[in-house]
C-alpha cells in the first residue's frame, strides 16, 4: 500500500515490504498485534479504531497509544464522552503487564508466546535481554539460530530501543514472575495439544513455565508429558507410540495448583520468620484473617493494620492459616513444621 520495494529473502516464499512502520499497512498490523489479547490486551481497541487512529496521524507507533487524550478521540466516528473515557481507561490499565507479554507485543519475528516466556525466564529484565548475545540466545529452550538472529537484530536497532524506552517512560511496568526450581514439573519437557475448557492455552503455557517446565512445540523421545485437551490429533498418537505420559485437563490443573501452593507455602514461611526475627509475632491474627477472608486481597488486609512494619507478618499469617490444612493433607511428613509457626506461641 506504500508502493515501496518488495524483497524475497532466501529460503522464504513470501515478498516483504522493506519500509517497516513507515508503511501504513505494517504500522496498523503491528499496533493490532501490540494491543491483542495475548499481548498488552487493550480492550475496546479493535481494527476499525486502529485504522482511524493511524489514518488521522493520532498514532504512529505503540508509544502514541499512551499519549491519547479525550480531545483526540472526541469527533472520531463512534466516540462520545463515555466511549472515549472507556478506551483511555483500558489503555491506562494495560500499562501494568508482564515481561513475557511485553516481549511478545513487540512483534519480533519468530518470537511467539512460548519464546517470549522463555526469554523472560532466562533474562528476567529488559536491560539484560537488550545486552544478550547470539551464543546465549541459542542456548535457550526453543530458540534456534534463525530466531536468535531476529531477536539480536531487533534489539540492535536503535529505533526499536528508543521505542522501548519511550514505552517505559510512559508508565509501562512489569509484574515480577515467580518460577519454581523445585517442583514436580521442574525441568520437565511438556507439549500441549488440543483445546481446553477451563484454561486458555496461553495461560496454561505461562503457568507451566512458572512451575519450571520447558514447553516444547512437538513430541519427541525427550518429552516427559503431553497435555491433551479436546481434539488432540497426531501428537497424542505419537505420544502413545513413544510411551509418554499423557495428562488430561483436570489432571494438569490439579498438578499446577499443588505446585503453586507449595511455592507459596515456602515463600510465606520465609516472610514470617524474617518478620518475626526482628519484631516478634503479631498480637492478634484472628482479626487479620477475618479481614483477609472478606476482602481477598493481601494489600487491603495489610492496609487495615495499624503498624506498617507488621504487614508482611500479618498477611503471611493470615494466608498460611488457609494453607496449613492443605499441607497437612498433601504432605503429612511436613506437619511437624506447623508446631514452629509463631501463632502457636
Amino acid at each position: 500500500s506504500c508502493h515501496s520495494e518488495l524483497i524475497k529473502q532466501e529460503d522464504e516464499a513470501v515478498l516483504r515490504c522493506i519500509s517497516g512502520i513507515a508503511c501504513p499497512a505494517q504500522r496498523k498490523e503491528s499496533i493490532k498485534h501490540f494491543v491483542s489479547r495475548n499481548a498488552l490486551n487493550i480492550e475496546g481497541l479493535g481494527e476499525r479504531i486502529i485504522d482511524m487512529l493511524v489514518e488521522t496521524d493520532i498514532v504512529s507507533d505503540f508509544s502514541d497509544l499512551y499519549k491519547i487524550e479525550k480531545k483526540h478521540l472526541i469527533g472520531l466516528e463512534g466516540f462520545a464522552d463515555k466511549s472515549s473515557e472507556n478506551l483511555i481507561s483500558s489503555i491506562t490499565k494495560s500499562k501494568k503487564t508482564t515481561l513475557p507479554r511485553f516481549i511478545y507485543a513487540l512483534g519480533i519475528r519468530e518470537v511467539g508466546e512460548a519464546t517470549a516466556l522463555n526469554l523472560s525466564l532466562n533474562y528476567e529484565s529488559l536491560d539484560k535481554l537488550l545486552s544478550a548475545t547470539k551464543e546465549e540466545l541459542v542456548e535457550i529452550n526453543d530458540i534456534g539460530p534463525v530466531a536468535a538472529g531476529y531477536i539480536l537484530d531487533f534489539f540492535l536497532d536503535k529505533k526499536n530501543v528508543k521505542l522501548i524506552n519511550k514505552l517505559i517512560s510512559l508508565g509501562i511496568s512489569f509484574e515480577e514472575m515467580i518460577v519454581s526450581s523445585d517442583s514436580l514439573l521442574s525441568s520437565k519437557v511438556v507439549v500441549i495439544t488440543g483445546s481446553f475448557n477451563q484454561i486458555a492455552r496461553s495461560q496454561l503455557k505461562e503457568e507451566l513455565i512458572r512451575s519450571g517446565a520447558r514447553v516444547a512445540s512437538s513430541v519427541s523421545s525427550r518429552t516427559d508429558y503431553l497435555i491433551a485437551g479436546d481434539k488432540p490429533g497426531s501428537k497424542l498418537r505419537k505420544a502413545n507410540d513413544l510411551g509418554i505420559t499423557v495428562l488430561e485437563e483436570d489432571e494438569i490443573i490439579s498438578l499446577l495448583r499443588w505446585v503453586m501452593k507449595r511455592i507459596f507455602f515456602i515463600l510465606t514461611i520465609i516472610i514470617i520468620f524474617a518478620g518475626c526475627a526482628s519484631k516478634g509475632p503479631p498480637a492478634n491474627t484472628n482479626d487479620v484473617w477475618k479481614i483477609f477472608k472478606e476482602k481477598y486481597s493481601w494489600y487491603k488486609a495489610a492496609k487495615k493494620t495499624e503498624k506498617r512494619w507488621k504487614i508482611p507478618v500479618y498477611v503471611s499469617m493470615a494466608i498460611i492459616k488457609q494453607e496449613s490444612s492443605f499441607i497437612a493433607d498433601a504432605r503429612p511428613e511436613r506437619t511437624k513444621l506447623l508446631g514452629f509457626i509463631p501463632w502457636k506461641r
